[in-house]
């Protein structure tokens, strides 16, 4: 039973990064096309992702968050967001969850904005 609770939990996070890393290609190709407010996709994005984790890990956890944790969450990740990693995991494991998150969040808005300048320049080649 913990088994599937784990792979479920890694699919989980693995759905979650791959809508980051469409959101931020989408948003790449909306900027370039004109629209700076395609920018704006991406921070939301990576809150809803970093709060919609944190709020499954909590009842994985048996530690609900509530909604007022969750929606401050939402608001203020870069804040909150290691404060839950800290008092849930302790000092080792929530440092290296901090940094595994950050990575992971990083790396999927790198791809995503190379795949976004990729698209904008296939779209280039094919029109010309």
């Amino acid at each position: 039973m913990k088994f599937e609770q784990k792979r479920f939990q890694v699919a989980f996070v693995a759905f979650l990064s791959c809508m980051l890393w469409a959101n931020s290609c989408m948003a790449t190709v909306i900027f370039l096309f004109g629209a700076p407010l395609g920018l704006i996709l991406v921070p939301v994005a990576t809150s809803i992702t970093v709060t919609l984790w944190a709020h499954y890990d909590s009842f994985i956890a048996d530690r609900p968050l509530g909604v007022d944790q969750g929606m401050l969450m939402l608001f203020a990740w870069p804040i909150t967001f290691p404060y839950y990693a800290f008092r849930s995991r302790g000092l080792r494991s929530g440092g290296l969850l901090v940094f595994i998150s950050l990575v992971i969040i990083f790396l999927a808005l790198i791809a995503g904005w190379a795949t976004g300048i990729a698209v904008m320049m296939g779209i280039a080649y094919v029109s010309v």
